[in-house]
């Protein structure tokens, strides 16, 4: 059904982090961008963190379909790679380990950075999103860095890292060699679980301030459902609730129903628009 027009080039660009990596990504801008508008925009963080964010096909991540769809209701996409993402030289990767939730969620921030300083995304409207790892550390940004971002999409969410590597109902926890890939890429040596806590963004809920649209799938066993209802719990509990709330029977760790993605992605742009006070639709213009 797509024509020619329907979707946007993928911009490369170069990331340079503030610790001196230098990382391609892309970003994609809706049709008729003119140069100095600024838009509201979304920083798309990958899963993994150790896949690609420009793999396109049946297979294709998130950030990929998710950057059409915005740009086609006016909005700017960022799809940054960060240090851990795979192909991009041994020194990108290597220095993902032990990063997780520190120096790794720097990468976004600088991500978001530069999308202000190239000219086309407004300070003031940009939010972060992503599924898997990324919704994790869509959280992760909100609550380490919480005037920076104006509100968060996370979906297939962990916000209680421990909790992840120790229930019986997530489907790796139960290997010793994947409990101990990732101790190794959050940081934490010997049997403790002390940097595991201190980047979960379950314990510092407090800091949450921008609206959040949180999504998951009934039967998902990697990212269980407990960590989305944890995190409910624990909004609760400090007065707090998120804007949308989505759970979709019959699906595991990511829609694969054509009817759920479609509402994801309608429920997506309303609360895009809403929380950015973004583009009326195709063409239309943003508020101020």
């Amino acid at each position: 059904q797509l024509k020619d027009g329907d979707l946007q080039p993928m911009h490369p660009f170069l990331l340079k982090t503030r610790d001196g990596l230098e990382i391609p990504g892309y970003y994609v801008l809706p049709k008729g961008y003119k140069e100095g508008q600024r838009l509201p925009t979304l920083v798309h963080i990958h899963g993994g963190p150790h896949v690609r964010a420009d793999s396109w096909g049946p297979m294709s991540t998130t950030g990929v379909r998710e950057a059409q769809v915005l740009a086609s209701q006016g909005f700017a996409v960022v799809i940054p790679n960060f240090r851990i993402t795979p192909g991009l030289g041994r020194k990108i990767y290597d220095q993902g380990f032990g990063t997780v939730g520190t120096k790794m969620s720097d990468d976004h921030e600088d991500a978001a950075k530069w999308a202000v300083e190239a000219g086309f995304a407004d300070p003031k409207r940009i939010c972060i999103g992503g599924s898997s790892y990324g919704g994790y550390a869509t959280v992760q940004a909100m609550v380490k860095a919480p005037d920076l971002w104006a509100c968060g999409v996370s979906g297939l969410l962990v916000v209680d890292r421990e909790l992840q590597l120790k229930s019986s109902v997530t489907d790796y926890a139960g290997n010793p060699a994947s409990v101990k890939q990732w101790r190794r890429m959050m940081g934490q040596d010997g049997d403790g679980w002390d940097k595991v806590r201190a980047i979960s963004p379950v314990y510092k809920l407090d800091q949450l301030k921008a609206p959040l649209m949180m999504w998951a799938g009934r039967d998902d066993t990697r990212t269980p459902l407990e960590q989305f209802k944890l995190l409910e719990e624990k909004m609760g509990e400090l007065g707090k609730r998120p804007v949308v709330s989505m759970i979709k029977d019959g699906e595991g760790h990511g829609y694969r129903k054509p009817e759920n993605r479609l509402d994801l992605y309608e429920q997506m742009v309303l609360f895009l628009r809403q929380t950015l006070q973004g583009p009326a639709g195709p063409g239309g213009s943003g508020q101020p």
